[in-house]
């Protein structure tokens, strides 16, 4: 398992959701890249130093998912900072 890949704990497909689809994840205390960078003084905190840090940590798990390492090839299509959480 990746450090930087939140563990899916489960996950529902019922067909009564009529196409909606609910995924439950570990918690991310911190929220999401884009609540920090919109808010004044959690923006302040972020330096440069942080964020290549976590521009980084995207990479390594985007690699990790894209080069099968954890035992088959999985695409992220909708990587942005509302899908990057922190914890």
């Amino acid at each position: 398992r990746h450090p930087n890949i939140a563990r899916l704990y489960a996950y529902c497909l019922d067909p009564d959701l009529h196409g909606t689809h609910c995924l439950v994840y570990e918690l991310a205390s911190l929220g999401s890249l884009e609540q920090i960078l919109r808010n004044e003084v959690q923006k302040g905190r972020l330096d440069w130093t942080k964020r290549i840090s976590v521009t980084l940590g995207v990479a390594s798990a985007l690699e990790y998912m894209h080069g099968g390492k954890g035992g088959q090839i999985c695409f992220h299509r909708d990587v942005k900072s509302p899908n990057i959480c922190l914890k």
